[in-house]
């Protein structure tokens, strides 16, 4: 285990996922200024790097303990992002990585069982929040059989708006998203194939990732999304356009595949100590914990 998640806050909670009918074991990972970038996390420059930004830990509005993540688009047409995985790798990379078997997989796509964050637009200066997941998809019709990259876009705008001057948890699996896919060559010369899912151009079109699934099984279509495997993702937003400077917060990143998930909560301070509360809550996890370990070992034996 590296040292960094070890000094890292760990608590360990239970749930029950309607979705899958399946008891999901959730781990609440803490991320710090000094423990982010061993833990996986950074401002996104990997994939859309952000335009005259910055992104970052900070104390400016915690949301839950001392701190959140800080998204400021300065002046000018600017995108902000902060992300996981392939999100924090050098720009560039990202094509070549969506395109090897080195590439971390964090998980497959039909597996994801948990997609949600918290985010804070300000009342003066805020402007429409979006968050990304970042996956490889193999395309039938690419002679050369490599794994091409893609995404999902989640934007405020195309769902419900967000109330403004508070903090807001977002469910992504229950939100409408656009689907990306990038089809790039062998050399790495940008360009997007349009694809069809169910013989339905995707392009400009948005639902939910479970209805993307479905349409999108290889069956009438160029695209088989139960075969990916997700890379990374990031939260930001969008000020393509506008030539003020803009903000926002985000917090509490959960994402979780199969029976597990991980909460990912961001402090400014390295010295996090839990509330009794929270305490109380780690002691239930572990003890729901214990339960399905040992329901699983009789189911074995």
């Amino acid at each position: 285990m590296p040292s960094a998640l070890r000094r890292s806050l760990l608590l360990v909670t239970v749930a029950a996922s309607p979705a899958f009918a399946q008891e999901i074991t959730n781990i609440n990972v803490v991320v710090t200024p000094g423990t982010q970038t061993s833990l996986g996390w950074g401002p996104a420059t990997g994939t859309r790097a952000p335009i005259n930004s910055t992104n970052a830990i900070t104390s400016t509005n915690p949301q839950s303990g001392t701190g959140s993540i800080e998204l400021n688009i300065l002046a000018g047409t600017a995108r902000s992002g902060y992300g996981y995985g392939i999100s924090t790798v050098a720009a560039g990379t990202a094509d070549v990585c969506a395109a090897t078997v080195t590439c971390s997989r964090l998980g497959s796509l039909d597996s994801l069982n948990t997609l949600k964050f918290d985010f804070f637009t300000p009342t003066v200066g805020g402007s429409t929040p979006v968050f990304r997941l970042y996956f490889t998809l193999l395309n039938p019709n690419n002679d050369s059989g490599i794994n091409r990259y893609g995404s999902f876009l989640w934007t405020g705008a195309g769902n419900a708006p967000l109330p403004a001057g508070q903090w807001n948890t977002v469910d992504l699996l229950m939100q409408n998203v656009a689907l990306r896919p990038v089809f790039r060559t062998p050399a790495n010369v940008a360009g997007e194939v349009v694809t069809t899912c169910n013989n339905t151009d995707r392009s400009g079109g948005t639902q939910t990732i479970a209805a993307w699934l479905k349409a999108c099984n290889g069956t009438g279509s160029t695209l088989d999304l139960g075969s990916v495997q997700v890379l990374g993702w990031d939260v930001g937003q969008g000020n393509d356009g506008n030539p003020d400077a803009r903000g926002g917060f985000a917090d509490n990143i959960n994402v979780g595949f199969g029976d597990s998930s991980t909460t990912w909560n961001f402090e400014a301070d390295m010295n996090v100590v839990p509330e009794p509360s929270t305490y109380a809550l780690m002691a239930t996890g572990l003890a729901g914990l214990a339960g399905v370990v040992r329901r699983r070992r009789r189911g074995a034996k």
